[in-house]
């Protein structure tokens, strides 16, 4: 009987991320790529796993931005 032993190196490259800080938008969400499986939920771009009620996929379309606030400002200008 003989023993051969193999030694392989094996190298790997893995990439981290977060969904959240790549994008604060949703259309910028849904246009991440689908290798990170990124999803519009809750107001914020999240991981599909970490949502757990509806989401938006780069298939469906982004709701119309809502203008929730107006402020005025008066510059006075005096002129002697």
């Amino acid at each position: 009987m003989v023993l051969v032993l193999i030694r392989c190196n094996v190298f790997w490259s893995v990439e981290v991320y977060k969904c959240e800080p790549m994008a604060s938008t949703c259309g910028q969400c849904l246009t991440l790529g689908d290798e990170y499986s990124c999803v519009w939920c809750d107001d914020q771009c999240k991981l599909e796993d970490n949502c757990q009620s509806d989401f938006l996929t780069p298939d469906d379309v982004c709701p119309d931005p809502q203008i929730l606030s107006v402020s005025i400002i008066c510059i006075a200008t005096l002129i002697f």
